[in-house]
């Protein structure tokens, strides 16, 4: 059951999720002009790829907040969860999925614990994915 507080805090938030491949700087510069503009305050990415720490940061000055990601070392799959600094998200733990594939933060927005999970599932009908 949703509490009034958590509600109201949903109710504010503004969320996206997102396929892409970032690692042009045109298109990664344009992707997150367009979250700027439609005033997206949390985006859920797929497909980042191999996002390496130099390209995560790159990610992180062009967002003007917080961008935690899980990548592998091939071209595909990676997520990310990008969340605005006007979100006042306080971290508690970050769980990375060894394979890019998921990528788990655990936190609270004004003392509402809350967990937010971006999912990059396999495109085969792979059903050991979920277990």
């Amino acid at each position: 059951v949703l509490t009034a507080v958590l509600r109201a805090l949903l109710a504010l938030l503004k969320c996206l999720a997102f396929d892409l491949c970032i690692h042009h700087p045109i298109k990664r510069k344009k992707i997150l002009s367009s979250f700027k503009k439609e005033k997206v305050q949390i985006a859920f990415l797929q497909e980042t790829r191999n996002l390496v720490d130099k390209e995560h940061m790159k990610l992180k000055r062009d967002w003007i907040g917080r961008a935690h990601s899980s990548s592998f070392s091939s071209n595909s799959r990676g997520v990310a969860v990008l969340i605005h600094k006007s979100v006042p998200f306080v971290m508690g733990t970050c769980k990375e999925g060894p394979e890019g594939r998921y990528i788990l933060l655990h936190g609270s927005i004004q003392g509402v614990q809350l967990n937010m999970m971006n999912i990059y599932a396999p495109n085969s009908t792979t059903l050991f994915f979920l277990d």
